[in-house]
Order: C-alpha cells, then structure tokens, then sequence
C-alpha cells in the first residue's frame, strides 16, 4: 500500500476540466500497475458464487472484492479537488464505492467537453514557448501533453505533425536561430509530391 501512496502523490491533483485528460491517463495507469487494473472490467461486479463455494468462503471472496473496491475509490478520492470528491461522496442510495461508478461519475463531471475549455486550451498551447519551460526536453513535453488535452476533447482538434513541429520550432526563439534555419533546410515540413501526384520526398514524421 505504501507503494501506492507514494505514486498517488505524484499524480497532478485533478482541479479544472483541463487536467482531466492526464489525471485520467495517470490514475488508470497506476491502479492498473497496483492490481486494480481488472475492476474496470471484469471485476466491476461482485464475483459469483461457484458451486463448490461454501456460505463462508464466499463470504470470504465477497469481503476481499468490496475491500479493493474500496481501497481504489480511496486512491482515486485522493487525487481529486474537493469539488470532486463532493460529486461522488457516499449518500443514501449511492455509496459510490464501485471503481468504474467513481470513474463514470468524475468523468461527467470534469471531462472538457464544451467549447470555452476547447479556447483555454487551445490558448495555453499557443502560449507556450521554450523560455516558460524548463529547458528543451521540458517544453517538447509539455507541447506533446497540451496537444493530448486537446485531443482528449476530441479527436480532431489535435495539431498535426507538420504543425506541432513547426510550432516547437517557433516557441525556441531567437536563440536557436541557426538551428531553426538549417532545419528548414535539411527538412520537409510536409510532404512533397511530384506530378503524378505521389511522394517525392515525405514530410517529417
């Protein structure tokens, strides 16, 4: 459990529509790698009984299910807002301590869908350059996780390749002048056709 609990306090706690794509990514991927990956699935519902069960044993498996029920809506509540958290807090008729009912639940309620998160978005994209980032690993990281929320909306509102390279060569600045301009050169940004209509030369990738 301590492993855990160390991963989840590494997770982006889950604030504003725009987080939602990655703390999705995130908390699905370290319940998955802790064991809990199968109550999205095919433990969602409580096991059944098997013929050669007794009352007790049963019983026993029951309690085991409802317990990592439990410990992974915990996990999840722990890297939520307290908006959130109030959504899918336990009241007479909803105890919401089934994995795949908090997650569904969150979704509805986090998930961009609308268009003014799509201009957000869109704007912290446009906004980001090497100089607001740290260094040049950092901010072709944070361009390739920008372009994922986006996508996370929808999946045609992402930036193409041509696009997203071209936007990272940009946001360098003056400082990689040179650089920018040998790229140019030594690259097609897209793909250059002869005239028969076929690729001469691919654009990069």
């Amino acid at each position: 459990m301590d492993n855990i609990v160390s991963g989840l306090q590494k997770i982006t706690k889950l604030e504003s529509p725009d987080q939602y794509v990655e703390w999705h990514r995130q908390i699905t991927d370290i319940l998955s790698t802790h064991n809990y990956g199968r109550l999205f699935n095919a433990l969602k519902e409580p096991p059944l009984r098997l013929q050669s069960d007794t009352k007790r044993e049963y019983a026993n498996v029951l309690e085991k299910w409802e317990e990592k029920q439990d410990n992974a809506c915990n996990c999840v509540r722990a890297t939520i807002s307290f908006n959130a958290r109030e959504a899918v807090k336990a009241i007479d008729g909803k105890p919401f301590n089934r994995l795949h009912i908090v997650l569904e639940t969150i979704e509805e309620h986090c998930k961009p869908t609308r268009s003014a998160n799509y201009q957000e978005l869109d704007r912290n994209y446009y906004k980001l350059s090497l100089e607001n980032c740290k260094g040049v690993m950092n901010f072709a990281s944070r361009l390739q996780e920008a372009n994922n929320r986006l996508l996370g909306i929808n999946s045609t509102l992402g930036y193409n390749t041509p696009q997203s390279v071209n936007k990272f060569l940009i946001g360098l600045g003056n400082d990689f002048s040179a650089f920018r301009t040998a790229f140019y050169q030594t690259h097609q940004l897209i793909p250059e056709m002869d005239k028969e209509g076929k690729t001469k030369t691919p654009g990069v990738s």
